[in-house]
């Protein structure tokens, strides 16, 4: 009898139900194998995670030996030998870790040397953690100390003095930063964990680019030296902003370089790194390289994870629209343990010169030798310039063979060149002056050149070669209106002249 389909659906859904359910918990084994338990254990710690080792250092009051080589005070727990570190990003936790001497094989009756520690003659060693099974004695101390930067202030956590505090089994700190923490009676070695927040050791909105790790422990009436494992940069950021090689100007794109940086210094890498950027006022955003975004102002891009030593460049692209001497980028590069680098620099802007614009041409009518012929000069401001042009200065030279009679617009002319003083004028403004000359010498065409300046360095040139005819043979040559009217007063003395004319005509 042949199946029902529906059954064979069922079958199929039982079967990927199953093959869900195993992929689930083997993804589950796997997080539970890469997740920290503070057991005191350690036996849940990447290697990786250890970011620093300590020797064996601590002495004897008074004698300077090592307690492996006291007979009187073999005790071992006091010297730290390794400090780890793990940053969990799933649960924005921090985990350390102090490693600490308990070596079963020292006694308090024999002595040792750390190459040669002896066979006990005595129980087990009661190093610190080899015999607070009752709790953590009044003078006993472990800290962690924390720093954002090269031996700044210290921050503290600390596991003391509290006999309540049994291996085994979480506890708050008892000093300093919030957190939990724990410790074993295990040996070689002993172990202590501690687990914090990620806002308590870098709180929210603080700006720091650096964080270092080291730690303390001792225990006074032990009569043996505290321990310090020295601070060490455990993660860092390192970021820079530059300008552009070429000069930045007004109306053009200009591109901007990031660079970021994990020190070479650093024990580990930052997580989830993300770099932004602010499009200053007055520019527009065009593009960015390497997957950057742009959104509400603010360029990003998402690096992810980065290890120790590396190191790259992003650029962006911005449009200068708006007239300004300078602009200021700001960029910023943060990660998942709460790292926060900023670089600023501020970059200087060139406004280009205004586009002037200048013709010079020729008169209308013939230009005669022995008469006079009036030049225009067009002067303005391209209307696509970006700005306006200030303390305009036109001027024109008077060509050999000339002579200067008149300018209007308010020209001048002193040795051989007609000024005129034009002022400021707006993108798009513009007008004319005219100045007219008197051609005394015989010539086939003259040559008129003009030049116009500003204050913002804009310049404009103009020539035009303009055509000159010979006087008509025979032809008398009319004197100049003002050497008339400086010979004569009005019309009567111009009437005695052409009567005088007109008598010398008859003989």
């Amino acid at each position: 009898m042949k199946m029902p389909r529906w059954r064979g659906w069922i079958k199929t859904l039982v079967v990927l139900g199953l093959v869900l359910s195993v992929a689930g918990l083997w993804a589950t084994l796997a997080m539970a194998q890469t997740s920290i338990i503070l057991d005191g254990m350690g036996d849940d710690w990447d290697p990786a995670w250890q970011v620093a080792t300590d020797p064996l250092d601590v002495t004897v009051t008074g004698t300077g030996n090592h307690p492996h080589e006291a007979p009187t005070y073999a005790r071992s727990g006091y010297d730290a030998t390794a400090l780890w570190a793990h940053y969990d990003v799933s649960a924005a936790t921090w985990y350390f870790r102090l490693d600490v001497d308990g070596r079963i094989a020292d006694s308090d009756s024999q002595t040792g040397t750390p190459g040669n520690l002896g066979v006990g003659t005595h129980a087990v060693d009661q190093g610190p953690l080899g015999g607070d099974s009752t709790g953590i004695g009044t003078p006993e101390a472990y800290r962690l100390r924390f720093q954002y930067q090269d031996g700044g202030p210290v921050s503290v956590a600390e596991l003391a003095g509290d006999s309540t505090i049994v291996p085994g089994v979480l506890a708050a700190t008892t000093a300093g930063l919030t957190g939990q923490g724990v410790y074993s009676t295990t040996f070689n070695p002993g172990i202590l964990e501690w687990a914090f927040a990620r806002n308590v050791i870098i709180p929210v909105g603080s700006n720091h680019q650096e964080l270092w790790l080291g730690a303390q422990m001792g225990d006074n009436s032990d009569q043996v030296s505290d321990d310090d494992v020295s601070a060490i940069l455990l993660v860092a950021l390192d970021l820079g902003a530059g300008c552009p090689q070429g000069p930045i100007v007004v109306g053009e794109q200009a591109t901007f370089p990031l660079d970021y940086a994990v020190p070479a210094a650093a024990a580990q890498g930052p997580h989830d790194v993300v770099l932004t950027a602010n499009v200053p006022a007055g520019t527009a955003f065009i593009s960015a390289s390497n997957g950057g975004t742009e959104s509400g102002g603010v360029i990003t891009w998402h690096l992810g994870d980065l290890n120790v030593g590396d190191a790259g460049q992003v650029t962006f692209t911005l449009r200068v629209n708006d007239v300004m001497s300078s602009l200021t980028i700001n960029s910023q590069m943060t990660s998942a343990e709460g790292l926060q680098d900023q670089a600023t620099n501020e970059c200087p802007v060139q406004t280009p010169a205004p586009t002037l614009e200048l013709v010079t041409s020729c008169p209308q009518d013939p230009i005669v030798v022995g008469s006079q012929a009036t030049f225009p000069l067009d002067y303005g401001v391209a209307g696509s310039s970006i700005t306006g042009a200030t303390n305009m200065v036109l001027t024109a030279q008077v060509p050999a063979g000339t002579t200067f009679i008149s300018a209007i617009g308010g020209g001048t002319e002193s040795g051989g060149v007609i000024t005129w003083h034009l002022g400021d004028l707006d993108p798009g403004d513009g007008g004319q002056v005219t100045f007219t000359l008197r051609v005394t010498s015989a010539m086939s065409s003259l040559t008129i050149n003009s030049e116009m300046t500003c204050a913002e360095q804009g310049r404009a040139q103009s020539a035009s070669q303009c055509p000159v005819q010979q006087a008509p043979t025979g032809a008398t040559e009319v004197p100049e209106p003002s050497t008339i009217l400086l010979l004569g007063g009005g019309l009567a003395g111009l009437g005695g002249l052409l009567g005088l004319a007109r008598a010398r005509a008859r003989r």
